[in-house]
């Protein structure tokens, strides 16, 4: 280690029957603590229903908790935690503040995300979320690298591009930001 170099305290792994509360009262305890989201799409029954996505835990009654020393006595902790012990089963399992950063990242980027609209057996279209109205993105089209404006999604994973050549709807998949 470098002198002066400070290093994060690692994270353990607290299984949990509510992890949302969980996270919650520990956050309340004063702990940093993280629970792995991913964003799934969500079809409501009913006509006029529209898709939604939502934020749901990606590691089933998981939370990650930094800096543990010992179960806080003061405040009542939701969900009925406890430690996952370690493969060797003396000590809990712990992930380091490095590798613990690198999953958030991923998290935060969407590698995880489901957000999948079924329009057919085994088919799918994906809705972007990540591409406000108004931006200019660059996709194929007819063998060409076009440019264009997004003016609109629909619920099938398509977008409506404002281009030279006038209106087009294509896949929301295929879009990619245009350069500056």
């Amino acid at each position: 280690m470098i002198e002066g170099e400070q290093t994060q305290p690692d994270w353990v792994v607290a299984l949990s029957s509510a992890p949302e509360t969980t996270e919650r009262d520990f956050r309340k305890a004063g702990y940093r603590v993280h629970l792995v989201r991913y964003r799934k799409l969500l079809n409501p029954h009913g006509l006029q229903r529209r898709p939604a996505s939502i934020m749901v835990p990606l590691l089933r009654n998981v939370v990650f908790v930094q800096d543990w020393r010992a179960w806080p006595r003061h405040v009542v902790i939701a969900g009925n935690p406890r430690l996952m012990p370690s493969y060797r089963g003396s000590t809990p399992a712990k992930l380091s503040d490095a590798d613990m950063q690198f999953l958030i990242a991923k998290e935060r980027s969407g590698v995880f995300d489901d957000i999948k609209y079924p329009v057919g057996p085994g088919m799918g279209a994906i809705i972007r979320e990540d591409i406000p109205l108004g931006t200019n993105v660059e996709f194929d089209w007819l063998g060409k690298r076009v440019m264009g404006e997004i003016q609109g999604m629909t619920d099938a994973g398509k977008a409506l591009i404002a281009t030279f050549f006038g209106r087009i709807e294509v896949d929301a998949d295929t879009l990619q930001l245009a350069a500056s």
